[in-house]
Order: C-alpha cells, then sequence, then structure tokens
C-alpha cells in the first residue's frame, strides 16, 4: 500500500525544484511498486523492466503513453532519500 501511495502521491502532486521544474520520479520508487504488485522482475539484475529508461521513453510512466519531459526517472539520489522520508511521514 505505500508503494502505491508514494507513486501516487508523487504522479499527481509532482515535486519541483528552486526553477519550478518537475523533479522526476525515483527509480527506487518505481521498482517499489512494481514490486509490492507482485510484478515479475528480470531473471538477470531483479529490476523491473518498467522502471528502465528504454521502456518509459517508450511507454510511459507505468504505461500511460504519456511521453512528456517531465515523465522520466532518476537514479536514487540524496534528493530521492529524503523526498521518500517526507512521504513516509505524510501517510503514517
Amino acid at each position: 500500500i505505500n508503494a502505491l501511495k508514494n507513486v501516487l502521491c508523487w504522479y499527481n502532486f509532482p515535486k519541483c525544484d528552486d526553477a519550478n521544474a518537475s523533479l522526476p520520479l525515483c527509480r527506487s520508487s518505481c521498482n517499489a511498486y512494481y514490486k509490492a504488485c507482485n510484478y515479475e522482475s528480470n531473471d538477470t539484475d531483479g529490476l523491473f523492466d518498467e522502471c528502465r529508461d528504454d521502456h518509459v521513453g517508450s511507454k510511459g510512466l507505468f504505461n500511460t503513453q504519456t511521453l512528456t519531459s517531465d515523465m522520466t526517472l532518476a537514479d536514487d539520489t540524496a534528493v530521492c532519500a529524503s523526498t521518500e522520508a517526507i512521504v513516509d511521514e505524510m501517510i503514517e
């Protein structure tokens, strides 16, 4: 449930940077969503193909067919970790 809440929260209300540009979804959040929803991961590395740049670039996040510049994934950084903690506090 938390993975779904985190993804839906970001998808509907994306965080913005100081220039008011939408920040991308963290790749770890995408993988957590697909894992929580019992999708099958890739046998090679355990990650989900739906969270790879080539898949998102051709089918959009969550297969929405929305191919805009703000519908991208970011590799996990300190920003991803800090926003994850904020979202967890909000939904508790």
